[in-house]
């Protein structure tokens, strides 16, 4: 099959394999581009030296500047040893630092507990105050008597009750005199009628 597009891709269209040779394609192409593979060897991405050559030859044709980039060569550096003393003095410094970072942790376990019993506290006194603040809200009668309970109210309010005090008063003495009367009344020998 011919590849077409920028991709690479295979044309599997039988009207423009017709179109790009000219015939369709009936079966799949010879296997001649795979002929003498093994010959060239294992792939790798290292340039041969001609190559190499070439692409610079033609970059000055064209008059193109590339920078060479010379290979990076391995720097062998001296072999680094310690002397007891380097060693003991950086097993005191890590032993240092064990230390400090496991008060450091203790630290930050002792605030985050003191944290969350501080979060707990507050969840506490939240609903403490929901539920107060339910308590509170009274209902409009309630609350109309305190709106209208000032001190420019208060001698008013307090006329009132004594008012109602007296004719309670009034009436309990009212309803005592009337019980009296109802008892001597009872209490009287009824006449006997003449035979």
């Amino acid at each position: 099959m011919p590849l077409i597009g920028t991709q690479g891709r295979i044309n599997y269209n039988p009207t423009l394999a017709r179109h790009q040779l000219g015939f369709p394609l009936r079966d799949k192409p010879n296997n001649t581009l795979l002929e003498g593979r093994s010959e060239l060897g294992p792939c790798n991405c290292v340039a041969l030296e001609a190559y190499t050559l070439w692409v610079k030859k033609r970059a000055l044709e064209l008059k193109m500047s590339y920078a060479y980039e010379r290979p990076m060569s391995i720097v062998v550096g001296e072999s680094l040893t310690l002397t007891n003393q380097d060693v003991e003095e950086l097993e005191d410094a890590f032993a240092k630092m064990k230390q400090e970072k496991d008060m450091w942790e203790e630290r930050f376990h002792a605030l985050s507990r003191k944290h969350e019993e501080l979060q707990l506290e507050s969840k506490e006194k939240d609903a403490l105050i929901e539920l107060l603040e339910d308590r509170v809200s009274l209902s409009p009668n309630v609350l109309l008597v305190f709106a209208n309970n000032t001190r420019a109210n208060h001698s008013k309010i307090m006329e009132h009750l004594e008012q109602e005090n007296k004719d309670l008063k009034d009436e309990i003495a009212r309803m005592t005199a009337m019980m009296e009367s109802v008892l001597a009344a009872q209490s009287q020998p009824s006449p006997t009628p003449p035979p």
